[in-house]
């Protein structure tokens, strides 16, 4: 069943998702999750899983400091573009109303901004969720990684605050949707949802994220933070897809159906749900109607072809390995355009 059903509209062939504005402040204000976890003892400290112990070990190797290691005296954009103005939105849209080029490199500012803050939010529900694997996941070897992994996800969530402080000025607020996605995975009571959710879903669409802005990013400090974190996170993924290959096996087939059913719950709404909030936040601030401007960016191949990079990048073949997408659920992703029908 898909989330919000009562806020849905068809746009441009996507569902989008339209919540009344009290109740997506209501959603952001919710700061305490009812998080129901147990706690599993672990008897065998060896160390056997081959991937893990690799991965474990580039983790510690892999570790940096975003304060001494990120050359932070390096300016935002010194009057240059922070990214190639035809990879921005709001840049293309700009240009097309015969705005001037100072407008467009400052809207080019801004939707990276907005993007940056989408992913610091999610790194502190990484955060917080990666902490939570080391007390539920069952085996030590996954545990002694998760512990490795709540150090990189404090230390992404340090280095994305700090270039949004300390450049662009000020983080923009989570996306309502979002929030309450991560709050889904926060709050699921199987380690093996939490898992999927936050390392094969949301890690792996970063992953997506972090590939096209270091393709377009200019500004050689933002380059270095995206190539550092996007290091991490590489490791992160194939945590999350090691850790899972070896557990869901042991998951009996309704527990298979609903973890199933429930992946593509939380990536239809984040797949309809893209691209929305950053619209109705920055396109007022440029004199731009928020809905015309999702409307023309929905029916842009631009869009559909960095959406279809998005998810096909890490998160679709991890799935397809991991024997979640199945033949029972793929008319679903068929139907989302991410899959071709056949």
């Amino acid at each position: 069943m898909a989330l919000f059903p009562e806020h849905r509209h068809e746009m441009e062939r996507f569902q989008r998702i339209d919540l009344p504005a009290d109740q997506a402040e209501t959603l952001r204000r919710l700061q305490d999750v009812d998080v129901p976890l147990t706690l599993h003892w672990q008897w065998d400290y060896t160390l056997g899983e081959d991937h893990l112990k690799a991965l474990y070990e580039k983790g510690k190797s892999g570790q940096w400091n975003a304060q001494t290691d990120v050359d932070w005296s390096v300016p935002l954009a010194d009057g240059d573009w922070l990214a190639n103005p035809e990879s921005s939105i709001l840049a293309n849209v700009l240009s097309i109303v015969g705005r001037d080029e100072a407008t467009r490199k400052q809207a080019v500012v801004d939707e990276i901004g907005f993007t940056m803050s989408q992913l610091l939010h999610g790194e502190q529900a990484a955060l917080q969720l990666t902490a939570q694997l080391v007390n539920a996941i069952p085996d030590m070897d996954a545990k002694f990684y998760a512990a490795s992994q709540v150090v990189d996800e404090a230390r992404h969530c340090e280095v994305f605050a700090s270039f949004l402080e300390r450049k662009v000025g000020h983080i923009d607020p989570i996306d309502p949707v979002l929030k309450h996605l991560l709050d889904q995975l926060l709050s699921a009571a199987e380690w093996w949802k939490k898992a999927v959710g936050m390392q094969v879903l949301f890690e792996g669409v970063a992953l997506g994220v972090f590939a096209g802005l270091e393709q377009n990013v200019r500004n050689p400090l933002l380059r270095d933070i995206l190539r550092r974190v996007t290091i991490d996170e590489a490791r992160h993924a194939a945590f999350g897809f090691h850790s899972l290959k070896r557990q869901l096996p042991h998951l009996s087939s309704v527990e298979r159906d609903q973890l199933e059913d429930w992946t593509f719950e939380i990536l239809e709404c984040l797949f309809n749900s893209s691209g929305k909030g950053m619209t109705e936040l920055l396109g007022p601030k440029y004199g731009l109607d928020p809905f015309r401007l999702l409307r023309g960016t929905l029916r842009s191949d631009g869009w559909k072809w960095s959406q279809m990079y998005l998810y096909n990048h890490t998160v679709l073949p991890n799935l397809k390995n991991l024997g979640i997408l199945t033949e029972r659920t793929r008319r679903g992703y068929v139907g989302l355009g991410l899959l071709p029908d056949a």
